[in-house]
C-alpha cells in the first residue's frame, strides 16, 4: 500500500478552501496549479450506478437473503442505495447452474422478491436472458448454443419471464436477450450475431403482443468490440427502435467509440452493464489497497466521460464470503451471524460518485487540461453540481483550482485515500466560487455545490 503525501499547513488551508499567499504559486516539484471549470454544457444523461444479480443462489446475497433478519436486509439495502446503486440487472432463469429443469420463474424466485423489495426505493431493473429450456439448446442441456430454429421459442420464453415480473407490479425498464451471448462459456445461452438479431426481433414483437412496455436492449456482450458486432446486426434487423445499447467492459477500450456512435445514431442511451477487476476464479481474499479501489474509480470515470456511457454496473456489488469478495463493495460473511455485512475499500469510492451524481444527473463538461494520472468527471442536476477527481498515480501532491459556477448554497468536499474513507474535508458557503484543492497521490476527491447552475 502506498502512503499519501504529507501536507504542509498551507496545503491544509487550501484543502479547507481558505485563501493563502501561495495560492497561485507552483508547489514543490515545479508543477503549476491546474485550473478546472465545470461548465453548463451537458454531455448526456446519467441513469445511475448499477449491479447485476445472476441468480437467487448463494453467490447473490441481494436475492438470497435467507439467514438475514429484517434489520440486516434493510441495512444491506441502505448501504447499496447510499453507494448510488439505482439500477439492477437481473439475469433470467438458468444463468447459473441450479437444480431442476429451467422454466419460467414464479413469484417465489429470490430475484423477483428482491425486485418487490427494492422497487419502492426507486430502483429500476434491466432483464437479461440467462438459460433456456433444454429443447431450445443444441444438445439438450441447460446451457450452451441456441439450437437452430430455436429463436422464436427462446423469445417466447424470455417474454413470459418478463411478463411475470410485470404481473407482480415490478416491470422491467429494459430487456436484453442474453448475457454475453458471444461468450462460449458453458453458462447461459450462446448465439451467433444473426441468431441474436432474430431473437431480439421476435422478443420485441412478443412484448408488444403482451402489451408490455419493456423496450429491448441491443448488445450486452462481453466487450465493446463484440457488442459492436452484435448490436449492429440486431439494429439492422429491428423494425422499431430499441431502448438502449449495452456493453460489458472486458478486453480493453477498442471499439468503444464506435459503440457510442452507434447508440448516438439510434438516438438511445449507451450503458456499461458489467465490469469486475478480480481474480479469475473469483475466490481470492479481499484486496484492501487504495490502488485496487482506484481501479474502480478510473474505470467509472473513463467509461462515463470518454466512453459516453449513461450508466455503469458492477458485476456483483454485494458478494458472499464463501466465494470471496469478488470485486464487491459489500460482503456478506455467513460465519458472522451478528454482523454479517461489511464494506470494502471500494465502497467509499462508489459513494464519491453517488454524492456528485444524484438521480436526475447528467454528465457535464469540465474545461481545463488535467495532467496524466488525473481523471475528471463532472455532473449536474437540479439538486447540485459535482466534480469527481481521481488521482491515480504520481509521487507528489497535485494542486487544483476548481470552479463549479455557483452563487449560493454550500460547497462540500470528501476524499478517499490510503488512510481515509469518504472523509469530509470541506464545508463552506459556495462564495467565492473558486476553490483550491490539494490532491494527494492515489486519492479520489469529490466536490459538490448546492443547486443547479
Amino acid at each position: 500500500m502506498l502512503a499519501t503525501a504529507q501536507a504542509s499547513p498551507a496545503t491544509h488551508a487550501l484543502a479547507e478552501g481558505r485563501a493563502t499567499p501561495a495560492v497561485g504559486a507552483a508547489p514543490a516539484g515545479g508543477t503549476a496549479i491546474v485550473d478546472l471549470r465545470l461548465t453548463n454544457q451537458r454531455s448526456h444523461p446519467f441513469a445511475g450506478l448499477g449491479t447485476a444479480v445472476g441468480s437467487d443462489g448463494v453467490l447473490d446475497p441481494l436475492a438470497r437473503t435467507a439467514g438475514l433478519d429484517k434489520g440486516q436486509v434493510a441495512r444491506m439495502d441502505r448501504l447499496l442505495l447510499a453507494a448510488g446503486v439505482r439500477l439492477v440487472r437481473v439475469s433470467g432463469p438458468g444463468q447459473l447452474p441450479g437444480p431442476g429443469r429451467i422454466r419460467v420463474w414464479g413469484r417465489g424466485d429470490g430475484r423477483l422478491r428482491m425486485m418487490r423489495r427494492l422497487a419502492p426505493r426507486g430502483v429500476r431493473f434491466m432483464f437479461t436472458g440467462g438459460g433456456a429450456p433444454p429443447n431450445l439448446i443444441g444438445g439438450g442441456g441447460e446451457s450452451g448454443p441456441l439450437a437452430d430454429g430455436g429463436e422464436r421459442g427462446y423469445a417466447r420464453f424470455l417474454a413470459a419471464c418478463i411478463e411475470q415480473a410485470a404481473r407482480q407490479g415490478t416491470p422491467f425498464a429494459f430487456a436484453a436477450v442474453g448475457n454475453e451471448v458471444d461468450n462460449q462459456d458453458p453458462l447461459g445461452v450462446s448465439m451467433t450475431p444473426e441468431q441474436s438479431a432474430a431473437v431480439v426481433v421476435a422478443l420485441q414483437g412478443d412484448l408488444r403482443k403482451k402489451n408490455l412496455k419493456t423496450p429491448v436492449v441491443l448488445g450486452d456482450n462481453t466487450s465493446w468490440a463484440t457488442t459492436l458486432t452484435y448490436a449492429t446486426a440486431q439494429a439492422a434487423a429491428l423494425p422499431r427502435p430499441p431502448g438502449l445499447v449495452a456493453s460489458h467492459a472486458y478486453g480493453g477500450d477498442g471499439s468503444r467509440d464506435q459503440v457510442a456512435s452507434l447508440a448516438q445514431r439510434l438516438r438511445v442511451p449507451l450503458w456499461m452493464t458489467e465490469w469486475i477487476d478480480a481474480c479469475p476464479r473469483g475466490d481470492c481474499p479481499d484486496d484492501p489497497s487504495i490502488e485496487k479501489a482506484l481501479a474502480l474509480a478510473e474505470k467509472i470515470s473513463l467509461d462515463l466521460t470518454v466512453g459516453r456511457a449513461g450508466a455503469w454496473f458492477l458485476v456483483r456489488a454485494v458478494a458472499d464470503s464463501t466465494h470471496g469478495p469478488d470485486g464487491a463493495i459489500i460482503v456478506r460473511d455467513r460465519s458472522n451471524a451478528a454482523r454479517p455485512l461489511s464494506t470494502t475499500k471500494r465502497y467509499p469510492v462508489m459513494r464519491q460518485f453517488a454524492v456528485a451524481a444524484p438521480p436526475g444527473s447528467a454528465l457535464t463538461t469540465v474545461r481545463g487540461a488535467p495532467p496524466a494520472g488525473l481523471d475528471v468527471a463532472g455532473f449536474s442536476s437540479q439538486r447540485n453540481r459535482g466534480v469527481v477527481l481521481t488521482r491515480r498515480f504520481g509521487n507528489e501532491a497535485l494542486r487544483v483550482r476548481l470552479v463549479l459556477g455557483q452563487r449560493d448554497g454550500a460547497l462540500r468536499a470528501w476524499r478517499t485515500s490510503a488512510d481515509e474513507s469518504f472523509r469530509s474535508i470541506l464545508t463552506r458557503p459556495s462564495t467565492p466560487r473558486s476553490i483550491d484543492l490539494v490532491l494527494p497521490p492515489f486519492s479520489i476527491t469529490t466536490v459538490t455545490s448546492d443547486g443547479p447552475a
